[in-house]
């Protein structure tokens, strides 16, 4: 029997300051820490990685040196977010698609593909090119029906794909200790259990701005505050302080937060409202009632896991719509918090039963 341990690979969205990805790899380098698998990170900040999660973490763009740690190690995960669609950039597609055939062709490295949101990929060769070598992954795993169908009925991929669910939701809630970094101004802030709204740009910028604008004005009016945190800075900070300045009962946090003061400020406010799904998720990781703005199928996707539907799209939203579905929550909170909580259970039990699997493989 082999008994040295076991190292993987990890691929994904990693190193960009993207507080979504960054919760996905925290969950996945403790998840093969405690089996006693060493994770190594293909990151573009290898630095920050290495020194964020204590693992080794190399450049994702130095192709020779990817193949060479992938050549050393014992497989490949592609994990988390949505790594597979060709609507934001193909090229982005390809880069993944590229890793997993480095590993799988030239490394003859098993390949495991865990909880993923694939879609959409619209493009006729984005097509050919992902059941190419999706089709040859040793375990999949996709984190919604959605992206199951699309890879069975699309794709016609004939192996078994498990549906799990996306792993932030099993962040650890919230356990009364305060974490450092947060100012005594922000501190006091988040006290008041503030609402929390994540909002992006996209290409229906006026319509969602106006949105936001007339409920952010309610929540006033309400003597209700309100706070923000970028999930992706570079993306959402101008948006979101342009709307927060309007008003004298709001706090932008304009600075890089880390996951478990997200996780802080997400499980002391009263209710989240986003449109990154990620707020969403590590919002209803902490029992926090939630609200989806929908900019893309996947927001949809996991609102209706907790069968509920978005407040509306990026084209059709309005303030009031918001409103609605906010009183509804704020009204009935700790109702809300016992069905995210029965959710989230459910859940677990599905995850983990494919962790089992996983893990037995990867060990095998």
């Amino acid at each position: 029997m082999n008994t040295a341990k076991k190292k993987i690979v990890l691929s994904g969205y990693y190193g960009f300051k993207n507080l979504g990805d960054e919760a996905i790899l925290n969950y996945l380098v403790s998840f093969l820490k405690e089996h006693d698998i060493e994770p190594i990170v293909l990151s573009a900040n290898p630095k920050d990685t290495a020194e964020t999660y204590n693992v080794q973490a190399i450049n994702r763009n130095d192709f020779k040196e990817v193949l060479e740690v992938i050549q050393n190690s014992d497989g490949l995960l592609s994990g988390g977010g949505s790594l597979l669609q060709d609507k934001t950039s193909k090229k982005s597609l390809v880069y993944y698609l590229i890793i997993m055939y480095l590993a799988k062709k030239v490394a003859k490295k098993p390949v495991y593909f865990y909880g993923q949101g694939v879609g959409p990929i619209q493009g006729k060769d984005s097509k050919f090119l992902s059941k190419h070598v999706l089709k040859k992954v040793d375990a999949m795993s996709v984190r919604d029906e959605e992206s199951y169908s699309f890879l069975k009925n699309s794709l016609k991929l004939k192996q078994e794909i498990s549906i799990i669910h996306d792993p932030v939701l099993f962040y650890p809630k919230y356990n009364g200790e305060v974490p450092e970094g947060l100012s005594k101004e922000e501190l006091v802030f988040i006290k008041k259990r503030p609402v929390y709204v994540s909002i992006r740009p996209t290409e229906s910028n006026q319509n969602v701005v106006d949105a936001f604008i007339g409920y952010l004005q309610h929540l006033k009016e309400q003597d209700i505050p309100v706070i923000s945190f970028p999930f992706h800075p570079s993306q959402d900070t101008k948006i979101t302080k342009d709307i927060l300045s309007k008003f004298n009962n709001t706090l932008f946090i304009d600075k890089t937060v880390n996951l478990e003061q997200a996780s802080y400020i997400l499980s002391q406010s009263r209710l989240v409202v986003g449109m990154r799904l990620h707020s969403l998720i590590l919002g209803a990781s902490q029992e926090t009632p939630f609200l989806g703005l929908s900019y893309d199928p996947k927001i949809d996707s996991f609102v209706k896991q907790f069968d509920n539907e978005v407040v509306g799209d990026i084209k059709s939203v309005t303030a009031q719509s918001i409103i609605k579905e906010s009183n509804l929550l704020l009204d009935n909170e700790e109702v809300t918090r016992t069905i995210i909580q029965e959710h989230i259970n459910t859940m677990r039990q599905t995850n983990n039963a494919f962790n089992h699997r996983l893990i037995s493989i990867i060990k095998e």
